[in-house]
């Protein structure tokens, strides 16, 4: 800080009387030291411990201020050329630094701007009230009475408070509560891991009727996975619906939203069959009989098939590692060859049709049967679990343009003594439309029962 000008002029002044001289430059000199004192009071007044600082440090900013202007004002009295001396003037410096920058000053304005930042998020939150985590906020407030206390958050008592010493407020936002139900019902709609059982129709299996089971294990992590992400709110709420913890009360509301597919099947194949075995009445002799029930393995022909059994019947197909999709509404194409499948199927007059559907690249990939993306395929573009029973193939559009679809053949069960399509079949078969051997389509056609794997080499089943 240098002189004022007045002081700087006043003291270039030269008077005749040497002791006028003398006194007059002591005159200005204390003016100087009045003028450096009232300043360094004004640079206090406008410190930020003479603001709205928080009860516990605002006294202790103050008196270290006091003392510190104190030092200042008894440094100047004893340093009268601390604007000229460079030594002084360095001292004189720090000094006003330390009241710009202290320990009690710092420690008050962060405590401060984290109270500030508490009661806004406070005032933010309590705008939804049920996502809102009272008692969490109720921690924090506690923790902020014992900063006014002791001047540290976690210190209960003046031992703490000794041991702990004094740190700044922090202020850590707690989690907001969220929809427990959506985030359930979120997670359920993601499970996949299912097993699959099939169901009896009419007293028999084999009739596409099915139902998923979730896997205990998988259903477990999930359960486990909501609970912990979201620990204090389930543990927090159990009681007000009637749950002895949190993790019973995850546990119901998770497994609510876990629902595995259940699928009937044909399910007017098993009435029909139901009502012919009530009536016992015998199975109607027929082409049907003769070409269809009584032939273990046979090509007959698809079109007449696909009158019997139906151009949408209820159908899934199943990967090799038992994935299974439901393709229910979808037109099929049937190549004409029937089998029974095993002994037992055939005991239950279940058998067999070769079917084949296709679909649009894009589904296949949605479903997880192609790998690959469409337009870029490199040979192993069928997932390993559908290569036996899916192929990419190009046709024709009703355009003529070649386009890409995926061919997926499958072995559909239906029920022999079913008398509708019995009927069906005996109308419409006759030894001009039955076909006497299979075209290209027929011969890529395999199959695999409980006795080995089959081909077709055009005129009857091989063992591959």
């Amino acid at each position: 800080m240098a002189l004022e000008a007045g002081i700087r002029s006043g003291l270039a002044v030269r008077l005749p009387d040497q002791q006028a001289q003398i006194h007059y430059e002591a005159n200005l000199m204390r003016q100087a030291k009045v003028v450096a004192a009232a300043k360094a009071k004004m640079f206090a007044d406008d410190f930020k411990y003479n603001n709205a600082m928080n009860a516990h440090d605002n006294p202790l900013v103050k008196q270290f201020a006091m003392n510190k202007l104190m030092e200042v004002g008894n440094f100047l009295r004893t340093n009268p050329d601390w604007e000229t001396n460079p030594m002084a003037r360095a001292k004189y410096n720090a000094m006003i630094h330390d009241l710009k920058d202290n320990p009690d000053l710092n420690r008050g304005l962060i405590s401060d701007g984290n109270f500030n930042e508490w009661q806004k998020d406070k005032a933010e939150k309590l705008k939804n009230p049920d996502m809102f985590d009272a008692e969490a906020f109720q921690e924090v407030d506690n923790q902020w009475k014992n900063y006014l206390k002791y001047g540290n958050q976690f210190a209960n008592s003046p031992e703490d408070a000794a041991r702990l010493g004094k740190q700044a407020f922090t202020y850590t936002a707690p989690r907001d509560f969220v929809d427990l139900n959506a985030k359930a019902a979120d997670y359920g709609k993601n499970f996949s891991d299912f097993d699959v059982k099939p169901l009896k129709m009419g007293g028999l299996t084999g009739l596409g009727a099915y139902e998923e089971i979730p896997k205990e294990e998988s259903v477990k992590a999930v359960v486990d996975n909501l609970y912990q992400q979201n620990k204090r709110q389930f543990d927090k709420q159990a009681a007000k619906f009637g749950y002895t913890s949190g993790l019973e009360y995850a546990n119901k509301l998770q497994r609510a939203y876990i629902k595995g597919k259940r699928d009937m099947g044909d399910w007017n194949a098993a009435i029909s069959l139901q009502r012919l075995n009530a009536e016992k009445l015998p199975p109607p002799e027929g082409v049907w009989r003769k070409d269809i029930v009584g032939k273990d393995r046979g090509l007959v022909n698809g079109d007449v098939l696909k009158e019997a059994l139906g151009a949408k019947p209820p159908f899934i197909i199943t990967s090799k590692n038992n994935t299974v999709i439901d393709m229910t509404g979808r037109e099929i194409n049937y190549t004409g060859v029937t089998l029974y499948l095993n002994d037992e199927e055939k005991r239950n007059g279940i058998k067999r049709a070769a079917i084949q559907t296709r679909i649009p690249v894009d589904e296949a990939v949605k479903m997880g049967i192609i790998q690959d993306s469409p337009g870029w395929f490199s040979g192993d573009e069928v997932a390993p679990e559908w290569r036996q029973k899916a192929m990419i193939e190009k046709i024709q559009d009703k355009d003529g343009n070649d386009i890409d679809v995926v061919t997926i053949n499958e072995l559909m069960p239906f029920d022999v003594n079913t008398s509708t399509s019995q009927q069906i079949y005996d109308q419409k078969a006759s030894p001009t439309k039955f076909v006497e051997s299979p075209g290209d389509v027929y011969q890529k056609f395999q199959y695999t029962d409980d006795k080995g794997e089959y081909g077709w080499d055009g005129k009857k089943w091989v063992k591959l």
